[in-house]
Parts: structure tokens; sequence; C-alpha cells
């Protein structure tokens, strides 16, 4: 049975997905998704699961390998959508026009294709779309007054051991320069690793030059900020 409406959601975005894809259909609710790629059919699904209840069973419910939670078997799990997924996997194998991502519970479908990004909602009774809206280079777009005027990204870098102080101390004496919320929580933690998720906003375009001179390796990606 078809979906009467399906929700399309449009995310403003620097890039497409994997720089390829304009659509994403996330499929939840698989337990072991990681074995979908390797399943030929639903009996191979369910053998596979059927063997991990078994075995925790067998284990006397101590949790052998690691587990963290009671794994289902195959009776809990809404088989008729799982087989429908396998098939339509099978189905769209051509990685010119469609990739898979599998993590956690989670299966997200990526393609350009409207009609296949449709018939995978349809088939899954999925109700919710993701387009992607790219944006100008190097612009990032705000439907609010963005937070400044521009923006910059750090790197995955590992950095000296006095960043951290140094960097705070900067901080102090340019009340411009504002870090996100995650990259401030991190000054209190015992690395030096940076993460490409902090970012810091700023107004002053002299502000970029000074991090760059005096935090080498730290300063990634850059957007001047705009309202839509």
């Amino acid at each position: 049975m078809a979906l009467s409406k399906l929700v399309i959601k449009t995310v403003d975005r620097p890039n497409l997905f994997f720089n390829k894809f304009v659509y994403r259909i996330n499929v939840t609710g698989v337990p072991s998704v990681h074995r979908i790629n390797k399943c030929t059919n639903i009996q191979d699904y369910i053998d596979y699961i059927d063997k991990l209840y078994a075995d925790w069973e067998s284990s006397n419910q101590r949790y052998p390998n690691g587990w963290y939670r009671t794994p289902p078997s195959s009776s809990d799990i809404d088989l008729i959508r799982v087989e429908n997924l396998i098939g339509l996997m099978q189905k769209y194998n051509d990685k010119s026009l469609i990739t898979y991502r599998c993590e956690n519970s989670t299966v997200s479908v990526y393609t350009s294709d409207l009609v296949l990004a449709k018939e995978f909602a349809d088939t899954l009774l999925i109700g919710l779309l993701t387009q992607v809206n790219p944006m100008p280079t190097g612009v990032m777009l705000f439907k609010r007054e963005p937070p400044a005027k521009y923006r910059a990204y750090a790197t995955n870098n590992k950095m000296t051991p006095d960043f951290k102080e140094s960097f705070v101390a900067y901080l102090e004496r340019t009340p411009d320069v504002k870090p996100s919320n995650l990259f401030k929580n991190s000054f209190t933690r015992h690395y030096n690793y940076l993460w490409d998720k902090y970012y810091v906003d700023y107004d002053d375009e002299k502000n970029l030059m000074m991090m760059m001179l005096m935090f080498p390796g730290m300063i990634g990606k850059m957007y001047k900020l705009e309202k839509k």
C-alpha cells in the first residue's frame, strides 16, 4: 500500500550528498543493518538474525561478544519490509545512480532520481524524503538574520600541546570571534585534536588572517553568512 502523501524536506547544504546525489531516504528499524548488502534474499537475513538470537540465548543471556542489549529474533522484525528493502537494493545497484549507507539500524538511500526515490518511499512506507538545496559556493544561507558575517570551520588536525590554552587566550582578547558551543566544550578536554564540525563566527575579515597565522592547520572551510 503506497503512502497517501510524501513530504519532501529541503535542506540547505554547500554540497550535494556525497557531492553527487540530491535526495536521501532513511529506512529505519532494520536490526543488523550491516548484513543487508550481504543478503541475497530474506532467508539469508532471517538465518543471520536467528543465529544471533540463539547464540545469545545459549549464553544464558550474558551478552557475549560485547552485546549491550537483547538481540531481536526474526519474529520481532517486520520481515516483509526488510524483504522489500533487499529486493530494491538488488534491483538498483548502479553506483552512478544510487548509493547506500548502513549505520546502526538505518539504511540511508541516496540518489538524484526522484522517481526512484519515490519508489523506495512508497514501497517501504516512508513519509519523508530529504532534498538538497545547494547553496552558492562559499556562502551559507540562513532563514533568519545570520549570527555573524563569516564562519570558519576547523580541520581534523592534531594541534600543538599548547593550542587550547593559546586559543582560549586569543578568544579572550578578541570578542569578535565566537566559537560554536561544540568547539567551546572541547576546550576542557584533555586532547588536542580538532574536528571539522567545530567552527568560529566573526565579523572582521582580519580575524581570519590572524587565526591562520597564529594557529597553522586550524582553519578549514570558510563561508560568508547571508540571509535568504
